[in-house]
């Protein structure tokens, strides 16, 4: 376990192996309904998750061998409107939380 998860497991009063499963959607006019049910402890912060989704729906689309939405996907700048810090999914009821795009997709892609 790196230091930084020890660290926030500290501050949140829980225990390193707990699970605290969500399941956490993208929505997006492209993307909408991708979704993965997550541990979300095993993550410090909302980015963190964020960058995971991402790279779970680019890798869903590579392969799919849909090389356009594979562009799309990589200049997605997912985040969460339903909680202002992360250690509130720790506390919530809820058991699925959405992302969203702040703005579509209008630089180039990294390749």
């Amino acid at each position: 376990m790196k230091k930084t998860q020890i660290n926030t497991v500290i501050q949140l009063g829980c225990q390193p192996n707990t699970v605290h499963m969500l399941t956490v959607v993208i929505s997006h006019p492209l993307f909408n309904g991708f979704q993965r049910h997550i541990n979300i402890r095993l993550f410090d912060c909302m980015k963190d998750l964020c960058a995971y989704m991402q790279t779970q729906l680019v890798s869903y689309l590579q392969r799919e061998n849909l090389a356009n939405l594979v562009k799309q996907a990589q200049c997605l700048s997912l985040h969460c409107h339903d909680c202002d810090f992360y250690s509130d999914l720790y506390n919530s009821s809820t058991d699925m939380i959405f992302l969203c795009c702040s703005e579509d997709c209008k630089q180039t892609p990294p390749n």
